[in-house]
């Protein structure tokens, strides 16, 4: 019986972990479309980007795979025993939230805004793996796609803000 309430544990903890980054995500693509009006953010992030580069769709794309990483990674970090649990789910809530807002400001045009607030989340993310380094070792591995990914969005926005 025991056995039962904790798988069911399990897989509501894992769910939630999961599906928290990506509602957060979500939250964020749709606080832009109806800020803005755009039907279609793809085509906005394609032609925002293509001014300078060629359009990195491969970054578009890549956040559905990176919010449920981000979610299991949670899950790795909440379940661990560990006292520097709670700082590392704290920088991980801040930088959940430094996420959400970069999207709007971005894609609203306030592109040095946005990027010095990009340069702070990608800090906060190398102090996430840092905490969660010490906690689980292979979580923290699973947040350095994260971290590449947001440097590689940091160079497209800083670009687009000297521009």
């Amino acid at each position: 019986m025991g056995k039962s309430n904790d798988s069911k544990r399990f897989n509501l903890l894992l769910c939630l972990c999961i599906l928290i980054p990506i509602l957060a995500g979500v939250s964020s693509l749709l606080v832009y479309m109806f800020g803005s009006g755009i039907k279609n953010p793809y085509e906005s992030f394609k032609n925002l980007f293509s001014v300078s580069y060629n359009s990195p769709t491969p970054i578009f794309w890549a956040w559905f795979i990176m919010y449920p990483l981000m979610g299991y990674v949670c899950y790795r970090i909440v379940n661990q025993k560990d006292r520097k649990r709670t700082a590392a789910l704290s920088i991980y809530v801040l930088q959940l939230v430094f996420n959400v807002l970069w999207m709007p400001m971005m894609f609203e045009g306030w592109f040095m805004i946005s990027a010095i607030w990009l340069f702070v989340l990608v800090c906060l993310i190398a102090i996430l793996i840092m905490f969660t380094w010490k906690i689980r070792k292979g979580a923290a591995l699973l947040l350095l796609p994260y971290l590449v990914l947001c440097l590689i969005a940091l160079f497209f926005n800083g670009h687009i803000a000297l521009d």
